[in-house]
């Protein structure tokens, strides 16, 4: 009976052994694979340009200093389609900008401000955050600055970018259905029409998509015929 009881008591010394192996082992693996996946991203966050220089804006990353210039471009026209504050405070500025900024650096997103090569004052931003596998694009300037090529520059600077640090296929954005300025000068860039975002059984926006045209795998490419 001793000796029985002794092999019971070494076979759950042995098992709880093998327990705490197999246990540190996950615990270990699972923290160096988060600890690889917050490597990349801060990496990736490390690897964007502080300014991104085109001909008739400049794309710059965001700095405290810039906070107050950005809550002036703020108009109505801006932040209607947004769902922005129709008058956003000082107070609010800073929590937005500093939120996106944790972000950015967490490599949740690309966001830059974009500045006006003329007279290099602030006029709006743009940025892809990663809220599915393809990223969604967002961008607003303030409505004396539309026009003359502003948008359509920045998107190009910022598809370039985006595409040579993340290496993705492509990226959507969504637009509302009555936001038909929007919707033609997201196609003017570059973007097309992919598809409709429904609810309650209505249409109520665009989804379109912009391609990464150096990506390899069209494999990877939605099949889905375009909706023109």
């Amino acid at each position: 009976m001793y000796i029985k009881t002794n092999r019971v008591k070494f076979f759950f010394i042995i098992l709880g052994v093998v327990g705490i192996i197999i246990f540190s082992y996950i615990f270990r693996y699972n923290f160096k694979s988060k600890s690889r996946v917050q490597k990349k991203e801060v990496s990736e966050s490390n690897q964007r340009p502080a300014e991104i220089k085109g001909k008739i804006v400049t794309l710059k990353r965001i700095k405290p200093e810039y906070f107050e210039d950005f809550r002036k471009i703020l108009s109505p026209a801006v932040t209607g389609p947004l769902y922005f504050p129709a008058k956003p405070s000082f107070e609010w500025t800073k929590n937005f900008l500093e939120k996106t900024l944790r972000k950015e650096i967490a490599g949740e997103l690309f966001f830059y401000l974009i500045f006006d090569n003329k007279d290099n004052k602030l006029i709006g931003f743009i940025d892809i955050r990663e809220r599915d596998k393809n990223g969604q694009f967002g961008v607003g300037i303030h409505e004396n600055y539309w026009g003359k090529g502003r948008f359509k520059e920045a998107v190009k600077l910022i598809t370039e970018q985006y595409f040579k640090i993340k290496n993705k296929p492509s990226f959507i954005a969504h637009v509302e259905i009555w936001n038909l300025r929007s919707f033609y000068a997201l196609k003017s860039a570059g973007f097309t029409l992919f598809d409709f975002y429904y609810e309650n059984g209505n249409p109520t926006r665009y989804i379109l998509k912009f391609n990464n045209p150096k990506y390899k795998d069209k494999s990877s490419f939605v099949s889905k015929e375009n909706i023109q």
